[in-house]
């Protein structure tokens, strides 16, 4: 169960409490490192000060959209709900999670709380850096000593280069980062040719989330091998069983980019968390992760996501016929969830419905690339 309310107030009291840290100033550069990695510089991404505690975006801790080689990563992976209003980060063995509306953070294995809540900026959650790592066993350093800004560097164990060995051999690769930044500061459009009619904006790409129902229909590779060629990526549901059964596909998933969720259908929470224990150890034996979200009973949602879970919840099922009448009618959605059975005949028409989407503008995006 989440913490009370109460905490919250708690929450913000103490973080007040803490040791003063001056906001960065106006125009300070910050540079993000993942071990030996360093992260693409953006405004909205770098990090901040808030009630004297250092944050970071939620997804630097997501060793899949860090940028960073899976041996290169922290070990960790990052999802945000934003049905849930809450921030998950988790590992093999540990969740954290951050809950946006309550401003509490908890490991919802046994309900510990923890000081510093998450934050949002710009519309994207962030989380406290010294808190996330010291959960995960991640250290990080504040390094000022550098001519091109501040560099925030978070590291797991393993033979990383030092900090200072890090800034030696690196400082070709700042500059660059940074002379890109502040072009893309300073650019300005060319104005419009007044002989011209102005252009008329086009409406913002409607996202879209693929989502893969594996119940034993044989054709999830036959998916997997539309959406390789469309280069687009997509969330994986198996059953346990299945997903015993076909722990080859779901080790290729993986290595291509796709994401590996369990398909949970248990007539009461019990049976289903029996199923999540059972395909989660599956999971973690043949390919070393935790499901990347759930698909479990409607009645049962809310309680997963409690537990930190994020859980899938389609806006539209995908048919096998009439693709063109199909996205046609997405198009009145602002955010598109369509799920996918493993059919022989949605495997053959998934390619049309692909083409249909992409035509319509859509932004086929991986459904744990940025949330849910």
């Amino acid at each position: 169960m989440k913490p009370s309310r109460l905490l919250r107030g708690m929450a913000v009291l103490l973080a007040l409490l803490l040791i003063s840290v001056p906001a960065r100033a106006t125009g300070q550069i910050y540079f993000t490192v993942i071990n030996n990695n360093l992260l693409p510089l953006t405004s909205d991404t770098m990090p901040t000060w808030f009630s004297g505690t250092l944050y970071v975006p939620y997804h630097v801790f997501d060793d899949n959209t860090s940028g960073a080689a899976m041996w290169m990563g922290l070990g960790t992976h990052a999802s945000y709900s934003v049905s849930n209003e809450t921030v998950s980060i988790y590992n093999l063995d540990r969740m954290l999670v951050f809950d946006l509306e309550e401003d509490t953070c908890y490991d919802p294995h046994n309900g510990q709380t923890y000081l510093s809540p998450a934050i949002t900026r710009n519309g994207l959650p962030y989380v406290p850096v010294g808190q996330v790592c010291s959960f995960f066993d991640l250290t990080y350093s504040y390094l000022t000593n550098l001519e091109q800004g501040i560099l925030v560097r978070i590291k797991s164990s393993g033979p990383w280069m030092t900090d200072a060995t890090f800034i030696n051999s690196s400082k070709d690769y700042l500059n660059l980062r940074l002379q890109e930044y502040n072009q893309s500061q300073t650019y300005m459009p060319a104005p419009p040719n007044p002989a011209s009619p102005p252009e008329q904006e086009s409406p913002e790409n409607i996202p879209l989330y693929l989502g893969i129902r594996c119940q034993g229909g044989g054709s999830a590779g036959g998916l997997a091998d539309v959406l390789d060629a469309q280069r687009v990526k997509g969330l994986f549901f198996f059953t346990p069983e299945l997903l015993r059964e076909q722990d080859d596909l779901a080790r290729r998933l993986l290595s291509t980019g796709h994401s590996v969720g369990l398909l949970l259908s248990g007539e009461t929470p019990e049976e289903s968390r029996e199923q999540l224990d059972r395909g989660g150890a599956f999971l973690r034996e043949i390919a070393c992760v935790r499901p990347a979200a759930l698909l479990c009973p409607d009645g049962q949602r809310a309680e997963f996501q409690q537990d930190g879970w994020v859980c899938w919840q389609e806006t539209a099922a995908a048919r096998p016929e009439s693709p063109a009448q199909q996205a046609s009618a997405l198009q009145s959605q602002e955010q598109v969830r369509l799920t996918l059975e493993d059919s022989p005949e949605m495997a053959a028409a998934a390619n049309a419905l692909l083409n249909q989407l992409k035509n319509r503008q859509f932004d086929i995006r991986l459904p744990m690339e940025t949330r849910l």
